[in-house]
């Protein structure tokens, strides 16, 4: 900052100690140099009040205003962006759903081989997807809004796969459940003694129908022998779904739990090779 006498008004140097031109000492009479404010369309000096320059009529933005100008833009370029990732997503989401609801009523072979048609697409243009991503904000609306749709296709394709293509239960968790299932029957299941179990089939939705002779006791301490058809369904290590109401058919009243009217009516009433509801 320059600085001035206070005393004659002459321009001075910032190490000046006396006035040049009145000889006035500095240290006493020296204040700081005001900025000069300049129109930045003609160049016409501005006092401190003016608000539109008198020469040329522009108007006069102070450094807080240019900088507030900014950031509005700043704010709105955002906030479209925003806006056309989210009505991309929203596309990407129905998309998505329409794509699950049509392969929820897929056989497992129909969902294996629809897999494997993403999988393929995957490799095809795998290379140049990761470079859209890469270069995603230097992309343009459209191209940005398929890459999101994209995305969308991804997250479907791998819930497919784990959930429905994914590794079947391992054989002891079907039992088990099944097993549980008539533990819960039983008078007194502590003394259940399970043998003969066996898968005797399952269907593309992850239901089983096992096959088990259990000896446990009856009321009057008793031991006794009963068979039993279970059907359970979305089968893991730590948990297993079955119908309340008709999960199972045992022996108890004679009936041959293996015959073919057994098995048909107890897959009738357990919406046997039907997709399982939410």
């Amino acid at each position: 900052m320059g600085k001035i006498c206070s005393n004659c008004g002459n321009e001075l140097s910032d190490t000046a100690k006396f006035c040049s031109k009145c000889g006035s000492k500095c240290e006493e009479v020296v204040q700081e140099k005001k900025v000069k404010r300049m129109c930045q369309k003609c160049g016409h000096e501005l006092d401190e009040k003016m608000k539109f320059c008198p020469k040329c009529g522009t108007e006069i933005k102070t450094v807080e205003s240019r900088d507030k100008s900014k950031i509005e833009q700043v704010t709105e370029m955002a906030s479209s962006g925003v806006m056309q990732a989210g009505s991309a997503l929203t596309e990407g989401v129905e998309k998505s759903r329409e794509k699950f609801n049509e392969i929820q009523n897929m056989s497992k072979e129909e969902r294996k081989e629809r897999a494997k048609q993403y999988v393929n697409t995957a490799k095809e243009k795998g290379a140049e997807f990761a470079g859209d991503v890469k270069d995603f904000k230097n992309l343009p609306k459209r191209k940005r809004k398929k890459v999101i749709v994209t995305l969308c296709g991804i997250v479907i394709a791998l819930f497919i796969i784990t959930r429905f293509i994914g590794n079947e239960p391992k054989e002891e968790y079907v039992v088990n459940a099944a097993r549980n299932v008539v533990d819960k029957q039983l008078i007194a299941p502590a003394t259940a003694i399970y043998s003969g179990e066996e898968i005797l089939e399952k269907d593309d939705y992850g239901r089983y129908l096992v096959y088990l002779n259990v000896d446990a006791e009856n009321g009057y301490g008793a031991k006794v022998r009963s068979e039993w058809c279970v059907i359970v369904f979305s089968v893991t290590k730590d948990y297993f779904h079955y119908n309340n109401q008709a999960s199972y058919v045992n022996s108890y009243s004679g009936t041959d739990v293996k015959s073919e009217l057994a098995i048909s009516t107890l897959k009738e009433f357990n919406d046997w090779d039907k997709p399982l509801e939410d």
